[in-house]
């Protein structure tokens, strides 16, 4: 997630794009990796940049449902990414 960190908003914005297709590679077992996808996706609805929020908004159920289907494997964390999920998922109803 280090491109999502960068101080310029068109590589945010690109970062946030990919960031559904991004976490349907990672495996159901790599907890940790999801659920920074899922703190990188919090982080973006709430950005500086309008572009950089506005295409979080528009990847937000997207890269949930990615990451809600890796917690239905049998491999999955379940409980840890369900609870993320749910933390995300409230952050972004409760955006002003």
């Amino acid at each position: 997630m280090t491109f999502g960190a960068d101080s310029i908003w068109g590589v945010r914005r690109v970062c946030i794009e990919l960031l559904p297709d991004f976490l349907n590679k990672i495996k159901e077992t790599e907890t940790e990796q999801l659920i920074e996808g899922l703190e990188f996706l919090k982080c973006s609805l709430t950005d500086d940049s309008r572009w950089v929020k506005n295409q979080a908004f528009l990847q937000f159920g997207k890269a949930v449902h990615e990451v809600y289907l890796k917690a239905q494997m049998p491999n999955a964390n379940k409980k840890l990414l369900q609870e993320k999920i749910t933390e995300v998922s409230d952050s972004f109803l409760n955006l002003e």
